[in-house]
């Protein structure tokens, strides 16, 4: 036997109802046309060629099928598809163009009583190559299982597509969630499990997981990736999601962790890198909403993050040096050059920190970090601040401060950095206020020990008129002479010496400088009151002759005791 047949309409979304395929397929309000021929026997295997063209849609089907006699139909065929759009249509009537997702697949399609397989599967999506293995179980609704494989995937556009959003991907430079409703998406077309690998899954148009596996499970409304596992930044990304239909809205629960990735490589940006070193995140959050804008708005959750062998650009701990440097060679404290000295000296260098932990939460879209305190070499810095999820927006205070001086009684020198704008292109703005305090504050200090060293000074120049007065720079050492030169004293400046307490401990002077003293005058002592009270006579008068003066001793007798100088001018008279 021979067949011939064609369904032509005006309308080729009246043909994708008529074969089932319009909850897959979005086609153009255009003609359509469908045309198949069989030829052989009529109980037996027949050539069967199959070609449908409808909006934007072109299908074909070569080979043999059993469509007639005692057996269940089945068939081998050689198929081909491709479609401007294979994205499941959502709620609204009207399709953005920008929405679309072209596919090219080819494949073997085996055709048995209530299953279809697909080897030998290989084509493009979205302009990305695929390949792998599709079983189908026809049904109300059809269970699919297999394992699909593509060299790289647009992580927000599937995600979209799973869901009924609008394409949201990642390199379309979106800035804001889709506030239109959700449509039907995966949760009531298919059920079953797929192994899906990804050797470039991109998150943002700078950011892609390497070697991605994830098992895509679905059924009773939901959507699961289970057992995540990829490479992101060179560090190892693990985690699940499930997405879940409530009504006419989405609940979603995620939990990923990321361990020892490089944290320059998570940053976009261009030139230095802000932060280098490895970091290990985990998160766990919930949402529910109707859009994915609201979806993202409403996520609440909780977070943790480690730092470790890290350097931060522009926060150079030597910075609060060169500052104090250049500000003591100034007459005064302008707050306005402290903060371009402060500026240009952060730029220099990098701040070193062995490691840093953090805790942060989700709320309301957005991600807060509390107060993280990193201590570096030499330096210390605190970050806290918060990120948006729905706006990529970035705003955090950061403070960094430097070792306090000994025996400065102004504290720590600090200043401040904010840090806003979007992801990627965010602004630094320096506060450098607090370090002009300190700076004003340690020059009050210096001042006054100055001015206490000046007057200790000269309070122990008055107690030893040896000593010389302070200089005006509060110290007298450039006043005094050199150790190995003694200083003259001046004679008026010299003191007498003291008499000695014992005369014996005085050193005799040679006799030679001894001057001649008078005769001792002797003074009898005054009689007892018992005895004869008899007044002395004076010399010449009745009665006493004058005394002669006494005689020298001889030579050869033995000398008087030698008594010192002091002794023979104030000692007793003997």
């Amino acid at each position: 036997m021979r067949l011939d047949g064609e369904v032509s309409a005006d309308d080729g979304r009246a043909l994708l109802q008529l074969l089932g395929l319009d909850r897959g397929v979005v086609v153009d309000n255009q003609p359509g046309r469908l045309s198949f021929v069989g030829q052989g026997a009529l109980n037996g295997p027949l050539r069967v060629e199959v070609k449908l063209a409808a909006g934007g849609l072109a299908a074909s089907a070569n080979g043999t099928a059993h469509l007639f006699g005692a057996e269940a139909p089945a068939g081998v065929l050689d198929v081909t598809l491709s479609a401007a759009d294979l994205r499941l249509p959502r709620r609204e009537a009207a399709q953005d163009s920008q929405d679309k997702l072209p596919v090219a697949l080819t494949a073997r399609l085996t055709a048995a009583p209530g299953a279809l397989t697909l080897d030998d599967l290989a084509g493009t999506v979205a302009g990305t190559p695929v390949h792998g293995r599709l079983a189908a179980a026809l049904g109300a609704p059809v269970r699919i299982d297999g394992r699909l494989d593509a060299d790289s995937a647009d992580v927000p556009a599937l995600l979209a597509a799973a869901i009924g959003a609008p394409a949201q991907g990642s390199l379309r430079g979106e800035t804001a969630f889709a506030s239109e409703p959700f449509g039907s998406g995966l949760f009531d077309v298919a059920r079953g499990r797929v192994r899906l690998g990804v050797s470039r899954a991109a998150l943002t148009p700078g950011l892609a997981v390497r070697q991605v596996r994830v098992d895509v499970s679905m059924g009773d409304g939901e959507i699961g990736l289970e057992d995540i596992e990829g490479d992101l930044a060179a560090g190892r990304l693990t985690g699940a999601m499930t997405l879940r239909r409530v009504g006419d809205g989405v609940a979603m629960h995620g939990r990923l962790a990321l361990a020892d990735a490089d944290a320059a490589a998570m940053l976009p940006g261009e030139g230095r890198a802000a932060l280098a070193g490895r970091l290990t995140v985990q998160v766990e959050a919930d949402g529910t909403g109707v859009s994915l804008a609201t979806l993202v708005g409403s996520l609440t959750g909780t977070g943790s993050a480690t730092l470790a062998a890290a350097e931060i650009a522009g926060f150079d701990p030597d910075a609060f040096n060169e500052v104090i440097r250049a500000i003591d060679q100034e007459s005064s404290i302008d707050a306005a050059k402290v903060r371009d000295i402060a500026a240009a000296a952060l730029d220099r260098g990098s701040l070193r920190v062995a490691r840093a932990d953090a805790a942060f939460s989700i709320a309301a879209g957005e991600v807060r970090m509390g107060t993280a305190i990193l201590h570096g070499d030499g330096a210390d810095l605190s970050a806290t601040g918060h990120f948006g999820l729905a706006d990529r927006q970035v705003d955090a205070r950061l403070t960094f401060s430097g070792p306090a001086p000994v025996g400065n009684a102004a504290g720590r020198p600090e200043v401040y950095v904010a840090v806003r704008g979007p992801i990627g292109a965010t602004q630094r703005t320096l506060d450098a206020t607090a370090l002009s305090a300190w700076l004003t504050l340690r020059a009050v200090d210096r001042e006054a020990k100055r001015i206490d060293a000046i007057e200790a000074a000269a309070r122990d120049s008055a107690t030893n008129p040896g000593e010389a007065p302070p200089t005006a720079s509060g110290t007298a050492a450039s006043a005094r002479p050199s150790p190995a030169t003694p200083r003259p004293i001046p004679p008026a400046r010299r003191r007498p010496a003291s008499p000695p307490i014992r005369p014996e401990a005085s050193a005799a002077p040679a006799p030679a400088a001894a001057p001649t003293l008078p005769p001792p005058i002797n003074i009898r002592p005054a009689p007892s009151a018992g005895g004869n009270q008899t007044r002395p006579k004076t010399p010449g008068s009745a009665g006493n002759p004058p005394r002669s003066a006494p005689a020298r001793p001889p030579a050869d007798a033995a000398p008087a005791e030698e008594r010192s100088l002091l002794d023979r001018l104030f000692g007793s008279q003997r």
